[in-house]
């Protein structure tokens, strides 16, 4: 089975539980890589 790819994308308006939230979750299964993006 392929691993899948998440992205969890971070905006100005963002509290850290919106982020860090479904991070936490998703980082628990091993087929899942977690990544954040944002603007830089």
């Amino acid at each position: 089975m392929t691993g899948l790819q998440v992205v969890i994308p971070l905006f100005p308006k963002f509290t850290a539980l919106d982020g860090v939230g479904p991070y936490e979750v998703l980082q628990r299964i091993p087929s899942i890589d977690v990544t954040f993006v944002g603007r830089s």
